[in-house]
């Protein structure tokens, strides 16, 4: 799939459910990595930054009157109100790669784009997580995001060090990332809980949250399933 333009990709969700059909396209500047596409107009009230915002946020409404996050996700959440956690919906995810097709729930089909939404929404809670968003892997399980996740985190630290930055080779920080996206999970959800309809787009946040907190229990352990595929470097 060609992008938009030369300082744009794009990735395409397409859904096929009962009860709808609808198409999702996720506009993400090349360089940047946030999403290039303005949010729904006119915003809904609970996408305000000041409408039951996260604790641990940086922002302040009066530079910032809609929350990134919120904001981004508005067009999904009105989409897909109404649909139910375990309707059976077939999801095409088209990269600029490839595509992946997949049989699944919603609550999964959503959780997957409100994961790549998170990443590239411009909250600066989320940030890091740009890098995996270029990459996108949908419907990723526990053992993909970890080794995702961590690897993205460890090139970071490289690259720190190759600019004269201190490096966290011991993850110290990534653990960081990861309390302060199961804070954002549980504050957010409260905001989201006065914008839908029906549970999909909130059980798509619990498992995205549950992904979190299998990597925030311990970094050492949630690897220690990929620890075997790496024999070769601990001899």
């Amino acid at each position: 799939m060609d992008p938009p333009n030369a300082n744009t990709f794009e990735i395409v969700y397409r859904l096929e459910a009962e009860s709808m059909r609808w198409e999702f396209r996720v506009v993400i500047d090349a360089e940047t990595l946030e999403i290039a596409t303005p949010p729904v107009q006119p915003p809904p009230n609970w996408t305000l930054l000041d409408f039951k915002q996260c604790s641990h946020c940086p922002l302040h409404p009066a530079q910032t009157p809609l929350c990134p996050l919120a904001a981004q996700l508005a067009g999904l959440i009105d989409r897909c109100s109404a649909l139910i956690s375990y309707e059976k919906v077939s999801v095409t995810v088209t990269t600029p790669q490839r595509s992946i097709v997949k049989d699944t729930t919603a609550q999964r089909a959503v959780g997957s784009l409100m994961g790549l939404l998170m990443a590239v929404s411009g909250c600066p809670k989320t940030r890091f997580f740009r890098p995996m968003a270029r990459f996108h892997l949908p419907f990723a399980d526990e053992d993909e995001t970890v080794f995702r996740s961590t690897s993205s985190y460890l090139l970071g630290q490289y690259l720190r060090k190759a600019a004269g930055l201190e490096p966290d080779f011991d993850l110290e920080g990534l653990r960081q990332i990861y309390d302060d996206i199961q804070t954002l999970n549980a504050d957010f959800s409260v905001r989201l809980g006065h914008a839908v309809e029906q549970d999909a787009s909130m059980n798509a946040l619990v498992f995205l949250d549950l992904l979190a907190q299998y990597l925030t229990f311990g970094i050492d352990e949630s690897m220690s399933s990929l620890r075997p595929m790496f024999a070769a470097f601990l001899e």
